[in-house]
């Protein structure tokens, strides 16, 4: 019984490296894996992301209007953070709203702008944002989304979106 699950295991191991390389073969053996046991990793994407979004607020008190400030979208990775890093799901959840709202504002014609205030990818980001600690006196937030190429930038930064003021909730 041993020999039979060791030869398994050296069966299956054969068609996961032979499944990172196309072929007759592996065509044949993924059309008679019904449990998708042949693994495919494929480390790039069809179509990798080529810009960085970047979320960016401003906040509003009755007679003061403050600096632009950036939440960051993702944490700096550190070895703790491979093990413990609670906040990463925030952060990830933020990540796929400003991408969202970066992919519905690049398909929305001008007169159909308006109605992005009432997906959930912009009520979330509105609301993560409305959440952070802000001065007492700040009364209205406001937030943008900027694209930016990545790391060798040879443009600045394009604007994507800009929201209404919204009222801060206490």
């Amino acid at each position: 019984m041993t020999v039979l699950v060791i030869a398994v295991f050296i069966v299956w191991f054969g068609f996961t490296v032979l499944g990172q390389i196309d072929s007759k073969a592996l065509t044949w053996a993924k059309a008679h894996d019904p449990f998708s046991l042949i693994p495919r990793w494929t480390f790039f994407a069809p179509r990798p992301g080529t810009s960085d979004y970047h979320l960016v607020f401003q906040l509003y008190s009755a007679d003061t209007e403050f600096p632009w400030h950036e939440e960051e979208l993702s944490d700096r990775r550190t070895l703790r953070g491979s093990v413990w890093n609670p906040l990463k799901r925030n952060k990830k959840a933020l990540s796929d709203a400003v991408r969202s709202l970066a992919r519905i504002s690049k398909a929305l014609d001008r007169e159909e702008f308006w109605q992005i205030q009432y997906s959930v990818p912009y009520i979330a980001s509105l609301s993560f944002l409305s959440r952070l600690p802000h001065p007492s006196s700040a009364t209205h937030i406001r937030f943008m989304i900027l694209e930016s190429e990545g790391f060798f930038a040879v443009r600045e930064p394009q604007l994507l979106f800009l929201s209404a003021k919204h009222a801060l909730q206490r």
